[in-house]
């Protein structure tokens, strides 16, 4: 199983404004439908809240790939992009074959 690390910052003062579109993200992939989907996180730092993670588990990098390519995609990425801070996000992925299914 591949798990796709994602780390970003969001502006302090936008947390709060974050908050449903966090919620619109973590709905889209609860209601599967997703290929090559394993589970999905989406968290604040306890030390920081305006820094997030993603942790996502996936059957491969392409299955991946080809989410970020979806309409779906194409969605949380516009969502997102409005949040994001410059130079502070970072995706990168790990291959973990003892990861069962929903567990991260």
């Amino acid at each position: 199983m591949i798990v796709e690390v994602g780390l970003f910052r969001i502006p302090p003062d936008r947390t709060g404004a974050f908050e449903p579109v966090a919620d619109d993200i973590r709905r889209a992939f609860a209601a599967g439908g997703i290929g090559g989907l394993h589970s999905f996180h989406l968290a604040a730092a306890l030390e920081d809240p305006a820094r997030f993670s993603v942790l996502v588990a996936w059957d491969s990098v392409d299955d991946h790939r080809a989410f970020v390519a979806s309409p779906e995609g194409v969605r949380q990425r516009d969502l997102l992009a409005g949040f994001m801070v410059d130079g502070e996000t970072e995706v990168f992925h790990v291959n973990l074959p003892d990861v069962e299914r929903g567990l991260v």
